[in-house]
């Protein structure tokens, strides 16, 4: 082995050793998170998940899972004014791919749910783009745009 395969081989260790520190650390601020939101601290949860994307190593996020968790607490999370940080964590769950299809849907939901109609059409217009063949997206738009007809929105 010469010297710069040796150097190159050490280094790409290097790198590995602490990406996987980082992916140690960042999992366990999320479990963390997730004891926190079991427990009913949506907010100290939110604020143990902020310093987790942080820390978090390239390509890994958990955007999805905490949209979730802030939506299965949604009473909590509305009444605490954690509405944007939903809409932030659905939107980087798309754009990293995480899910993303899903996150589309509960995406528009949320913005239905908020009275965003014309946002969420826009939201489940996307989700047609991206998935041509599922059915769903088409569906709730279809709903959504003969709501807002005959609501006048």
């Amino acid at each position: 082995m010469s010297v710069s395969q040796a150097i190159l081989l050490r280094s790409l260790g290097a790198v590995l050793i602490v990406y996987a520190a980082c992916l140690a650390i960042w999992d366990s601020a999320v479990y963390e998170t997730k004891a926190l939101f079991d427990s009913g601290e949506i907010n100290q949860a939110a604020r143990v998940f902020a310093k987790a994307r942080q820390i978090a190593p390239p390509f890994v996020t958990a955007e999805a899972w905490f949209s979730r968790e802030l939506i299965s607490n949604n009473d909590s999370a509305t009444e605490q004014g954690l509405n944007p940080l939903l809409y932030q964590s659905l939107r980087v769950s798309i754009e990293h791919e995480e899910e993303f299809g899903n996150s589309y849907i509960l995406l528009a939901a949320k913005m239905i749910r908020d009275g965003r109609s014309k946002e969420a059409e826009l939201v489940l217009r996307h989700a047609i783009l991206d998935f041509p063949n599922w059915s769903l997206p088409k569906t709730i738009l279809t709903i959504v745009e003969s709501n807002t007809r005959g609501a006048g929105d």
